[in-house]
């Protein structure tokens, strides 16, 4: 019965004779055979669960009976919770299994004629602002074992869960004190009497899931993301945290008023989804969504979902914005240079704000931004988040499905360990430094050389020479570190007066170039890129 089931799964011959028929206990070098590489059967392993558990949840028979909490990684085959077959798994699976086994079968094989299979046809019946009534039916075998039911109920934050549950005789349940600000889940388990004073011992797997809100869809996060009217393409990210026992995967939908559109990955839209490598965000999964040919109609809200659900979501609204048009900041940005000299004390260290002479659009060099590893592992951190300077290089990063660990490089609200940065992410650079260059393609160009001509008295004329694409300039000046003043120029002339520091910018209507400053000493207005004008000061 059970072989059948995994052959009818599309599991091989040479898979489900050795791992679908627990009355029959694979020697030692079978059980390592399996899972090499020749059969590797390990990517079969859901379907296998599946079969051998047949509804069944045996998972504190194998625990009790076993003693090892050391050899817990294959104990999903005893309540069906195995959900993918990992390589970074593999040792630790391959390890309990073949030390496991026949714990594991022999528990199977207890289950299938003591533990009653899943509740049927769980389903919310009414709900009202703070309760929701649920029903369900009997196991359709071994019912007349069942001596109560468990409903847990799972409330969620978006970034946090809680789980509890209730216990009844009956087939019907009223939860009550539910919160409107929760999504929650809510499935049922059918348990057969105490064995060896254990009411867990002989249960039934979980029944289907019900989602369900008693208020409002739960937004995990709500975003903005400003684009004018020349946008051609746009990539939006979403981060959630998956459900258990619903899909382990997500949906992009664009919504218009009440109606919700799912997108699909077509030439419009591409779509990539990947979990994180790392075993302790397993229960975490990561999306991007590319829109190309990008226009008019293309403006609004997406929200993604964990796939065939609508209880929570995290939403991108792209907005029609014209950065040249807004009102400039109180204070200029950092250039690279400023950000490196205040953070990092070894001067071989800063060649990742070396400013190039073959595009005067970034101080960032691909080709030049690894320092030496041997003695600027401790730096390097730093360096990378002088790079991000309001650059949000993420949605391109998860579109290449980069691994978490790496995405703090991208951006730095996302954490990120030295030992990552050193070692796991060095192979990442490239794709990492393609996406911020990309992040800026449509900003203008940092200004070229700025020219102060002496009017009179403190009064200065600065040209410069037109950067393409600018639509405006935001000018900041000020005395002796005192307060910024800023104003909007069209020209690319303006007078100062009575000042010795000054930040030029230029804007068009995707955002601005990287700072131009300058500060004036006994030898008149330089340009600096650093932040040693204290020593200036000093001289003065």
């Amino acid at each position: 019965m059970r072989q059948q089931c995994c052959k009818d799964l599309g599991v091989p011959e040479d898979c489900y004779k050795h791992l679908c028929n627990p009355t029959v206990l694979p020697d030692i070098l079978n059980r390592h055979i399996v899972f090499e590489k020749r059969l590797n059967c390990g990517r079969y392993i859901v379907p296998i669960t599946k079969c051998l558990t047949q509804g069944r949840d045996v998972g504190t028979c194998c625990l009790k009976e076993d003693h090892q909490d050391m050899y817990k990684d294959c104990y999903g085959i005893c309540n069906g919770t195995v959900d993918n077959y990992g390589d970074y798994l593999r040792e630790d699976f391959l390890m309990c299994f073949v030390s496991n086994v026949p714990t594991i079968f022999s528990c199977l094989l207890e289950g299938y004629k003591y533990a009653p299979t899943p509740p049927r046809n769980l389903e919310l019946v009414s709900k009202t602002n703070h309760s929701a009534e649920f029903r369900w039916d009997e196991p359709a075998e071994f019912a007349d074992l069942v001596d109560h039911y468990r409903i847990h109920l799972t409330e969620r934050t978006g970034q946090y869960e809680t789980g509890k549950y209730f216990i009844t005789k009956e087939k019907n349940y009223m939860l009550e004190g539910l919160i409107s600000s929760f999504a929650y889940t809510v499935h049922v388990v059918a348990h057969a009497g105490e064995y060896k004073n254990n009411s867990n011992w002989y249960k039934s797997g979980v029944s289907n899931l019900v989602l369900f809100n008693v208020g409002p869809q739960l937004p995990v996060s709500k975003n903005e993301l400003l684009m004018p009217n020349r946008t051609t393409t746009v990539t939006l990210f979403c981060q959630l945290k998956l459900i258990s026992y619903a899909e382990r995967s997500l949906e992009w939908v664009k919504t218009i008023g009440e109606e919700t559109i799912i997108l699909e990955s077509t030439e419009k839209y591409s779509i990539k989804i990947y979990q994180p490598e790392h075993r302790l965000l397993k229960d975490t999964i990561l999306s991007a969504l590319k829109i190309n040919d990008f226009d008019e109609n293309d403006f609004g809200s997406y929200r993604c979902y964990i796939k065939n659900t609508r209880i929570e979501y995290y939403e991108t609204n792209v907005t029609l914005y014209d950065h040249s048009e807004q009102a400039p900041a109180p204070n200029p940005p950092e250039t690279l240079l400023e950000c490196c000299s205040k953070n990092v004390e070894k001067e071989h260290c800063r060649t990742i704000c070396t400013k190039g002479l073959e595009s005067k659009k970034t101080m960032i060099r691909p080709e030049k931004i690894v320092p030496p590893f041997h003695s600027c592992k401790e730096e390097l951190h730093q360096l990378l988040k002088c790079t991000h300077d309001g650059l949000d290089a993420v949605p391109c990063c998860v579109h290449h499905e980069l691994p978490y660990s790496c995405l703090g490089l991208c951006n730095e609200q996302f954490p990120m360990e030295k030992r990552d940065v050193r070692w796991f992410c060095k192979e990442h650079y490239k794709t990492i430094y393609k996406c911020k260059l990309e992040a800026m393609n449509n900003t203008p160009e940092g200004l070229g050389d700025v020219r102060p001509l002496h009017i009179w008295g403190w009064t200065f004329r600065f040209f410069w020479d037109k950067v393409e694409g600018a639509k405006v300039y935001h000018v900041y000046t000020r005395r002796k570190e005192g307060k910024w003043k800023v104003r909007v120029t069209l020209d690319n002339t303006v007078d100062v007066t009575s000042q010795d520091e000054a930040v030029i910018i230029a804007v068009n209507e995707f955002g601005q170039s990287l700072p131009y400053r300058l500060f004036y000493d006994i030898n008149g207005w330089e340009p600096v890129d650093h932040c040693n004008k204290n020593d200036h000061f000093a001289d003065n």
